[in-house]
């Protein structure tokens, strides 16, 4: 009886100590600070929690020797042993934590852990048996400054878990860059100036242009206790270093200032994701540069890689070979940049690219075919398509070969243009007749009947990429298209002139210009002359039509004529001076 007894005051004992803990009784100490544990408790509802726990987006969870600890952020302090109870703590303005029943803990300033360690270490001298915790819950909210080459300059809300590449998103989104219009009035003016202010979104160019100057490079982060931070949001992309994009704190100062890749840049280029011109900073290195650029492609030679180094006067000083392989895997040291130069890494040369051709038409078996690069002929190629199809048109076939100068680079128009075989046409018949069967190739010379039929080996030229093999059906036509009345496919009569055709088209229209008339090649796209050419299945007779000019353009080139005129007179009257002189 004794036994159980003394274990039942054991037992009263322990419930009176957390009944101690959970309502505390009214002392000097605790009725100075103004809390009332009970009260508290009892406000701690598991809605209270929530709203207190309030999702933030973050990128991860937080790291205790990153995050710095200041006012509001919100706590968690757990007693944890037979008798449990967890309790709300809030980092007052002074930058205290305020621990019932156990004082005063200043926090602010130090990083989590540190905090975490002194509050810890404070609450255990009071409670000495059980586990102690203490969490954060809630990071808080901060007000932070943007200046320099920004869209919206001002202060701005965030939180203590954003980094500097978040304030200038603000700072660039027309809607989301508006500062705080909540801040004191005493801070920011008077809230109707600025909504009056702030309403105006800016036009896109604007923003455009503000941000093509903004460096993003050299970002200047100044702390309220005097320390200066250089951010650099691009290596912070290309390594993840923290210090290159830090974590903003109560009252820090961004300032971006402007950048001139004209007289502060670096280049890398050749095989790097993202070539380019890319700022220059002080302690840049081949390997930082190199990541930035979203490092290199998988055929390249880091290997071979090189610096092409300049003065001043864009002089060259010279070129200094750089193994960025050894350098990666540390048997080398990185090789410092200067400002103005340029990296290249080179390609590995490689030739198994897949090179293809596309034969369509009347053949057995059309499509797209892998060639050999410098290999493949022509006969090999209808071989593998199965040969030709019995109403195939050899005469017809022709082989359409990409631009080798630079047809991407030019529009359709000009390309074909270019190449008018006659120059009594206008631009707009060319154009017509040109941009329906030219489209950025151009014919290859080949006489399908010669090598197929009489096995010509001259004429089995070699394939390139991208060639086109189309092979007509004979249709026993010819097309009469242009100034005709009734334009159309004519039927095919062996030994017929051009003429025949034109009669069965319904002879010329009103505007065509008689002279002009052509006769196009099916096999060359050649343009001939009506006479000097016999007519086969699959030519074609077109007819361009007579400038008509109207009273005003007339009327112009009457004006322009008497201007020339005049200025010949005048030139001569000129010279007829100066000889008599």
């Amino acid at each position: 009886m004794m036994h159980l007894h003394a274990r039942n005051l054991s037992a009263i004992a322990l419930l009176g100590c957390v009944a101690a803990f959970a309502q505390v009784k009214e002392t000097p100490t605790t009725r100075d600070k103004g809390l009332d544990l009970q009260q508290n408790a009892a406000a701690l509802t598991r809605e209270d929690l929530t709203s207190r726990v309030s999702s933030i987006p973050m990128e991860g969870s937080i790291h205790p020797d990153r995050y710095t600890v200041g006012p509001s952020d919100v706590f968690q302090l757990g007693i944890w042993g037979p008798f449990s109870a967890t309790y709300p703590v809030t980092v007052t303005p002074e930058g205290t934590v305020i621990i019932p029943t156990v004082g005063e803990v200043p926090v602010t300033g130090l990083k989590l852990s540190e905090a975490k360690n002194k509050v810890l270490q404070k609450v255990r001298t009071k409670y000495v048996s059980g586990d102690v915790t203490f969490t954060l819950l809630k990071p808080r909210s901060i007000v932070v400054t943007l200046r320099g080459t920004v869209l919206r300059q001002g202060q701005y809300v965030v939180t203590a878990v954003d980094r500097v590449e978040k304030l200038l998103f603000l700072g660039a989104n027309v809607e989301s860059s508006r500062p705080n219009l909540n801040l004191q009035p005493s801070m920011q003016g008077s809230q109707d100036a600025m909504k009056e202010e702030y309403v105006k979104s800016p036009k896109v160019t604007q923003v455009e242009e503000i941000y093509d100057r903004a460096s993003l490079r050299n970002i200047l982060l100044m702390r309220k206790n005097g320390d200066s931070v250089r951010v650099d949001i691009q290596r912070f992309y290309a390594t993840g270093e923290d210090q290159c994009n830090p974590f903003l704190i109560d009252g820090d100062i961004v300032l971006v200032p402007q950048r001139s890749l004209s007289r502060n840049s670096v280049g890398v280029y050749g095989a790097v994701n993202a070539p380019g011109q890319y700022e220059w900073v002080e302690g840049d290195s081949c390997i930082a540069l190199v990541r930035i650029a979203q490092g290199t492609l998988k055929g390249a030679d880091p290997e071979h890689a090189f610096i092409q180094r300049v003065n001043d006067k864009g002089e060259a000083e010279g070129v200094f070979p750089v193994d960025l392989l050894s350098i990666q895997k540390g048997l080398q040291p990185d090789v410092p940049l200067q400002r103005g130069d340029r990296i290249v890494v080179p390609l590995i040369p490689d030739d198994r690219a897949v090179y293809a051709v596309t034969i369509s038409g009347r053949v057995n078996r059309p499509g797209i075919y892998p060639i050999i690069r410098n290999a493949t002929k022509l006969s090999q190629m209808l071989a593998e398509a199965g040969g030709f199809k019995n109403d195939a048109l050899l005469s017809g076939a022709i082989i359409l070969r990409r631009d080798e100068q630079g047809q991407e680079l030019l529009g359709p128009q000009v390309s074909l243009l270019r190449n008018v075989r006659s120059q009594q046409l206008t631009v707009a018949d060319s154009a017509y007749f040109y941009l329906d069967l030219r489209t950025g190739h151009h014919p290859v010379v080949v006489d399908f009947v010669k090598l197929i039929q009489q096995r010509d080996t001259t004429q089995d030229v070699i394939l390139r990429n991208e060639d086109i093999i189309y092979v007509p059906a004979n249709n026993q036509t010819i097309l009469v298209h242009g100034q005709v009345q009734t334009p159309g496919y004519i039927p095919y009569v062996p030994g017929m002139s051009y003429k025949f055709y034109l009669e069965r088209a319904g002879g010329y229209s009103e505007f065509a210009v008689k002279g002009e008339t052509k006769v196009i090649k099916k096999a060359t796209l050649e343009w001939l002359e009506p006479g000097s050419t016999s007519l086969e299945p699959g030519d074609q007779i077109y007819v361009p039509k007579d400038i008509i000019l109207d009273s005003r353009q007339k009327s112009q080139v009457f004006r322009d004529y008497i201007a020339i005129v005049a200025s010949v007179a005048t030139t001569v009257l000129i010279a007829i001076q100066v000889l008599r002189k």
